[in-house]
């Protein structure tokens, strides 16, 4: 997956999650808007690439990238962990949704493999990394 298709993916997400921040930039909590955070806010990381063909590096051949899309968001003071785990389904229903066939061009290849959520430690925060 190259920096175009990053782009690509970060765009996509917008498309078919309308009312969520989509961001290439990683900010903590704290450095992100109340109001931001109230829709729900997914960053697009790159963790880098692996499994080159035959194991060795060559240019222009590609391997396996690694990405991660991490979705922060913020609930009432008196929610309820319930609340923040059903907050957090949510946007990842986002990001199933956005990794479902038909997958266009530039996104070939994309598939989720795993992700964790906050498990209610945060309150009034939740997250997912997926």
């Amino acid at each position: 997956m190259s920096t175009a298709s990053l782009v690509a993916l970060k765009s996509r997400i917008q498309t078919l999650a309308p009312g969520r921040v989509v961001t290439r930039s990683y900010a903590d909590f704290a450095d992100r808007s109340p109001a931001d955070l109230a829709v729900g806010v997914f960053t697009i990381l790159s963790l880098g690439e692996t499994s080159y063909p035959d194991e060795i590096y060559e240019p222009g051949r590609f391997g396996v990238r690694s990405i991660r899309v991490v979705g922060q968001i913020l609930l009432a003071e008196d929610c309820t962990g319930e609340d923040i785990e059903a907050a957090e389904e949510s946007m990842m229903d986002d990001i199933r949704v956005t990794v479902q066939d038909p997958l266009p061009a530039d996104l070939f290849g994309l598939a989720l493999v795993s992700w964790q959520q906050s498990g209610q430690l945060d309150k009034p925060y939740g997250w997912v990394a997926a």
